[in-house]
């Protein structure tokens, strides 16, 4: 009787393989098994690969190199080259209006993700999922895209507590582009419903990723991620200094629905009243500043306009969180104003989805507050 072949085991693959008792190549940071069958692929974070544990001898010179993957083989190394190309003509190709934020990040920040992992992931996770917004059938790139963000995340979380000189730049360039994927992920078709939710998962990621930003900030004044300071701090940007059309600040008119939203929170004296009319008295001055003759220079409002979302109170974002009709409405005036900010492009897909998302869920007697900025998400 024929002796039966013993079956080599995987020690240290994924979890998911060891689950479903099969074999795992042990591939990082997603195995084949898991990739063919459209899984999410699971290391344990203690786990070795045998690789790492028992490092093979160095090869001669003179070994023949394995052949290239055929075309279309989901390897490792073929997505991540995929996925850099892709960010690369994400950024150069971008409607950004200045050629140096441009270039820092389509070449600066890829040069300095080289030597850092978490910047790299975050990278690589980016351009993964707005693959997956623009191909929503590719389930794998939809994987991949939140594999590489766990993994960007976990890394960066930890050198936290220790910024200075030493990783200030990719802590900064890899918490930007992790802010910018929670800013996307009303996109992501793995997170589509039908019913709009408030923002309130992305308004908490704000005031931390802010605070991080600060504390990083520090250490960056002669890096390459200048051009992203200078705005971010109110620099002198010389001919570049970002200015509101006047067709813009046209638009941003006190309107009627506005001023009678306004007489209603100062008589209203309900449950939370006192800060939703906090909060709409700091968007009217927002208001203020951005049309008209302000006496404050144009990057400074658009500071204020960029920043506003940090700072709401807890207690605010509690109520959109309740889905408070008061809180929603202010809330959309705020992205209404963001609508018409010519340079800031790429803030109006999202302003047009909240403006409409709040509507489809407001109560009848309160969407006539909301005339004026469904108005602009139309315009």
């Amino acid at each position: 009787m024929t002796a039966k072949r013993a079956h080599k085991k995987s020690r240290n693959g994924c979890a998911v393989c060891r689950q479903r008792r099969v074999k795992c190549d042990e591939i990082y940071p997603a195995c084949g098994p898991c990739m063919k069958h459209a899984v999410r692929c699971n290391y344990d974070r203690t786990t070795k690969t045998a690789a790492q544990r028992n490092p093979p001898p160095r090869k001669a010179v003179y070994t023949l190199k394995p052949p290239p993957p055929a075309f279309g083989q989901p390897t490792t190394r073929m997505i991540d080259l995929q996925l850099m190309n892709h960010y690369v003509y994400l950024h150069l190709g971008s409607d950004a209006p200045y050629e140096r934020f441009r270039r820092m990040w389509a070449f600066d920040v890829v040069q300095l993700s080289l030597g850092c992992e978490f910047l790299m992931q975050s990278l690589l996770s980016t351009a993964a999922l707005d693959l997956h917004i623009r191909r929503p059938e590719d389930k794998r790139m939809g994987l991949v895209a939140h594999q590489y963000f766990d993994e960007a995340l976990r890394l960066a979380t930890r050198e936290l507590p220790g910024i200075g000189p030493h990783n200030a730049e990719p802590i900064f360039a890899a918490t930007t582009q992790i802010q910018r994927q929670v800013f996307q992920s009303w996109k992501d078709p793995c997170c589509a419903t039908d019913v709009y939710r408030p923002p309130v998962t992305w308004l908490a990621a704000r005031r931390g990723v802010s605070m991080i930003l600060e504390e990083a900030a520090l250490y960056l004044r002669e890096s390459c991620m200048k051009p992203l300071l200078e705005v971010a701090a109110n620099l002198t940007l010389g001919d570049e200094s970002p200015v509101f059309s006047p067709d813009a600040l046209a638009a941003v008119a006190y309107t009627e629905e506005f001023a009678a939203f306004g007489a209603y929170l100062e008589q209203d004296e309900g449950k939370g009243a006192f800060i939703v009319k906090h909060t709409f008295d700091q968007l009217q001055q927002l208001m203020i500043a951005h049309r008209g003759q302000p006496k404050e220079p144009r990057n400074q409002i658009r500071r204020w306009l960029l920043t506003f979302p940090t700072a709401l109170e807890k207690a605010f974002i509690e109520m959109l969180k309740e889905e408070d009709p008061r809180a929603m409405i202010t809330f959309s005036y705020y992205f209404a104003i963001m609508q018409t900010a010519p340079d800031l492009w790429w803030f109006k897909e999202r302003s047009q989805y909240e403006i409409r998302g709040v509507y489809s869920i407001l109560p009848e007697p309160w969407k006539r507050y909301l005339e004026w900025p469904m108005a602009v998400s139309q315009g």
